[in-house]
C-alpha cells in the first residue's frame, strides 16, 4: 500500500493503517476461517468429529452432500402411530376429516392414519352399558398418526386434551396403550456411521450388502441380523 500511496503514513497508530491495514486484515481472516471450515469439512472423518462436538447445520449439510455421492439419504424419521377409542353421546354415522386435529396435549397433534376422510358407520359405534343395564354412552376406535416425527409422540395411555372438532356429540378422547414408531431425523453421527455399508453390493449376496440394502428399504427396522447369505 506504500508504494502505491508514497504520501500516505500507514505506520502502526495512524488513521490510515486503523481503516485500511486493520480492515483489510479483518477481511482477510474471515476469508482463512472460513476456507478452514470449508477443507474441513471435506473429510467425512472431520465432519463426524464435529458432529459428535455439537449440533450444526452446516455440519449436516455436509455430510449431506459427502454422502450423496454413494447415493445415500439421511432417514427423515418415523410418525409414531396407535389407536384412540372416541367416546360419544348419539349413536350415528361420524364423518371425520383427514384434516381434523387430535390434541393429545398442547403441543403434540396428531392426524386421522389415512389420506382420506373416514366416514364411521353407526353400525361400528358400540354403545356402553352401565351396571343397571342402561346405555351410558357410545364408542368407537380411531387410528391415529403423529403430525411431526420423533419419539417425542410415543405418548402413554391418558384422556385427551382435544376432541377433534369434527363432531359435537364427542365427549372425550382415550388412548388405552401407547403409541409407538415415533423416531427422530437420524443423526449425523448415525448417518455417517452407516455410510460404512454404503458401497456394498445392492443384492443381498453378503452381510454387508444384506446391511445396507435392507436398512434403506425399510427405514422403520430398528435392527437387522443376518443369519445366512
Amino acid at each position: 500500500v506504500t508504494d502505491q500511496v508514497p504520501e500516505g503514513r500507514f505506520t502502526d497508530g495512524t488513521a490510515l493503517r486503523d481503516i485500511t491495514i486493520k480492515a483489510l486484515a479483518v477481511v482477510a481472516a474471515n476469508f482463512r476461517k472460513e476456507n478452514n471450515v470449508t477443507r474441513s469439512l471435506q473429510s467425512l472423518l472431520r465432519v463426524r468429529q464435529l458432529a459428535a462436538s455439537g449440533a450444526d447445520p452446516a455440519v449436516d449439510d455436509a455430510a449431506d452432500a459427502i454422502l450423496s455421492n454413494w447415493f445415500l439419504s439421511r432417514s427423515p424419521g418415523l410418525f409414531a402411530r396407535g389407536a384412540v377409542q372416541v367416546y360419544v353421546s348419539k349413536k350415528q354415522d361420524y364423518l371425520v376429516p383427514r384434516t381434523s386435529q387430535f390434541f393429545y396435549d398442547r403441543t403434540l397433534v396428531f392426524y386421522l392414519d389415512s389420506d382420506n376422510d373416514l366416514l364411521v358407520s353407526a353400525a361400528d359405534v358400540a354403545p356402553i352399558v352401565g351396571s343397571d343395564g342402561s346405555i351410558i354412552s357410545y364408542t368407537f376406535p380411531l387410528n391415529l398418526r403423529a403430525a411431526k416425527t420423533g419419539a417425542a409422540y410415543n405418548v402413554f395411555p391418558a384422556q385427551w386434551s382435544g376432541t377433534g372438532g369434527f363432531s359435537p356429540f364427542v365427549s372425550r378422547i382415550v388412548n388405552s396403550s401407547r403409541f409407538e414408531g415415533g423416531q427422530a431425523r437420524q443423526s449425523t453421527v448415525d448417518y455417517i456411521d452407516q455410510a460404512q455399508n454404503a458401497t456394498a453390493v445392492r443384492n443381498l449376496i453378503n452381510e454387508r450388502s444384506i446391511l445396507a440394502t435392507l436398512s434403506q428399504r425399510f427405514p422403520a427396522a430398528q435392527r437387522v441380523l443376518a443369519l445366512g447369505m
